[in-house]
């Protein structure tokens, strides 16, 4: 018989094991990203923000972030569809936790399906659990784009 860990018997820790790993688990990829687009700024300008007085907090802020912008909402749009679609990560730690703490949409349909053999409300989970996921991309895309425009018109 394998027994638990006693941090995955408590709602509280199971969650904070689960946060953990997931963060463990992105942190590599978004950091590779953010590196290659961080490398893709032209250090020219950083330079010239220096030669007319500017430190390196507003360098940082009035610089980078903006430059880095389309890299951070890549990183973000991709990470929020990977945390809404965890089903591994739950189902081997704690198989939806203890009193379903740390249960996940995903998980939560496939157990309706293979579990419960609910079929048809689990296919009716997956639909409303698509379009949801389409509306956060669709307004980080729109929000993203819109002040993308405004700043060329800006110009």
């Amino acid at each position: 018989m394998v027994r638990s860990s006693p941090w995955l018997d408590d709602t509280w820790w199971a969650r904070i094991s689960l946060g953990l790993l997931v963060l463990w688990a992105w942190l590599g990829y978004n950091m590779l990203i953010l590196l290659a687009g961080l490398q893709a700024i032209p250090p020219e300008l950083a330079e010239a923000a220096k030669v007319d007085g500017a430190g390196p907090a507003r360098i940082f802020w009035h610089i980078t972030v903006p430059l880095l912008r389309p890299v951070l909402v890549f990183c973000v749009t991709l990470s929020i569809i990977g945390t809404f679609s965890l089903f591994t990560e739950p189902l081997l730690l704690t198989n939806g936790g203890p009193a379903n703490a740390t249960t996940t949409p995903v998980l939560q349909i496939w157990q309706n399906t293979f579990s419960f053999l609910r079929v048809g409300y689990s296919s009716a989970m997956s639909w409303v659990y698509f379009a949801v996921i389409v509306v956060i991309a669709l307004t980080q895309y729109f929000l993203v784009s819109r002040r993308d425009r405004y700043l060329e018109v800006r110009r």
